[in-house]
């Protein structure tokens, strides 16, 4: 039986990290994230497939998401991307 499958995009040192971890126990995992670096400590630990998307472009996001097999059952996805725009104050 195929594994339902999970998406996370935004990679993390803490909560992502963990739940990519735990999701990965009973999901392929797909993880997602602007750079490769943490991202790929965590992928060679859970298995999961790694992409380079900018999640801060919607053909990108669109793409990354078209590319994954159809729904399925228990299909997951956290989407939860940081972004470090400085001074963040003065956007508002």
């Amino acid at each position: 039986m195929e594994k339902a499958r999970a998406v996370i995009v935004g990679r993390g040192d803490g909560l992502l990290a963990s739940l990519a971890s735990e999701i990965a126990r009973d999901h392929a995992l797909t993880l997602a994230a602007r750079s490769g670096g943490k991202m790929l400590d965590v992928a060679e630990g859970t298995r999961a497939e790694t992409v380079l998307p900018d999640a801060t472009d919607d053909v990108a996001v669109k793409a990354l998401l078209d590319a994954l097999p159809q729904p399925q059952p228990q299909q997951v996805a956290f989407f939860n991307p940081s972004s470090r725009v400085r001074p963040w104050v003065e956007r508002f």
